[in-house]
């Protein structure tokens, strides 16, 4: 990368892999970065300028404006200790794994945890897709999320994945730790991140995101891009019971317009966060199917 290069670095090279990152995430990408990155330097991510940084951990020192958090580093992976507080529960201390690629704000495994509670209001959803596949399960808010002292959000979008196939004990130091879940970028989003694992410490400064309400795709379906540009939009996916479901669009269904306005004006991360709306607002959305359009009226949920 500009400025850094190394030599025989190790690669992992999916042979099958039946995933097209360009069409589900609407980007050329051909991989992913992984740990061993992390683990070498001291990594800012500037979400709010898109800007990756490098810094090298033997002369590193935190900018002024930071908000040191401790995390636990263990087999690459950067763990962090954070509380929930849910609808007629105390207080739940959680530890989180810190993960950039994962979507939702938060991600909590209620089905090998007794004290973490589906809420009263929940969707189905496919909470996001990966190497493995698609994880499907519900989506709700919890209450409040404190992930440090000082650091504090209300209502946040939280997925409840169904048979997640993740370890619940983690061995740190010889001694075991209870893993409840995993942290994700709606939260990381909201800052200037900088990882620093060779000190157990991840950094925080908030922009101009940090104050925004959580919100998710509830119209109920999911869409991809297909075309030299990118910018032919089709629905890739129905949620079962859903308004998208409910007003009839189907799979393959072109997306031709969205509230009025072609979506060849659109790019694909304007499209996303129209889909991101309040409980109760309503879109307006054209298709076509087989050469007709149809136009179709759209509520969003929770």
């Amino acid at each position: 990368m500009t400025g850094v290069s190394g030599l025989d670095q190790s690669m992992l090279v999916l042979k099958n892999n039946d995933i097209n990152i360009r069409n589900i995430l609407g980007v050329e990408a051909h991989g992913v970065l992984g740990s061993e990155l992390f683990n070498r330097f001291v990594v800012e991510i500037d979400y709010e300028n898109e800007k990756l940084r490098l810094y090298e951990p033997s002369s590193f020192k935190a900018p002024k404006g930071y908000k040191k958090v401790d995390i636990v580093v263990e087999n690459f992976r950067p763990y962090v200790t954070s509380n929930i507080k849910q609808k007629g529960r105390k207080p739940l201390e959680v530890n989180l794994l810190v993960d950039s690629g994962a979507s939702s704000a938060l991600f909590l495994d209620y089905e090998k945890h007794d004290q973490i509670d589906l809420p009263s209001k929940t969707v189905e959803h496919t909470l996001g897709s990966s190497l493995l596949g698609e994880l499907e399960g519900k989506v709700g808010r919890v209450r409040k999320f404190k992930l440090a002292k000082g650091v504090r959000f209300n209502n946040v979008v939280t997925s409840f994945p169904r048979n997640w196939e993740i370890n619940k004990t983690i061995k740190v130091n010889n001694k075991e730790i209870i893993r409840h879940g995993t942290l994700g970028s709606d939260v990381l989003g909201r800052f200037n991140v900088i990882f620093d694992y060779l000190h157990n410490a991840m950094y925080l400064r908030v922009n101009e995101k940090s104050r925004e309400p959580f919100s998710f795709n509830n119209v109920g379906f999911t869409f991809g891009a297909r075309g030299e540009d990118l910018n032919t939009f089709y629905i890739s996916k129905i949620i079962p019971n859903s308004p998208a479901q409910l007003e009839g669009l189907e799979v393959g269904d072109e997306i031709i317009s969205i509230d009025g306005k072609p979506t060849f004006f659109y790019s694909f991360s304007e499209i996303n966060s129209i889909l991101r709306g309040s409980s109760g607002t309503k879109m307006s959305i054209i298709i076509q199917r087989k050469g007709e359009l149809f136009k179709k009226k759209l509520k969003k949920v929770i």
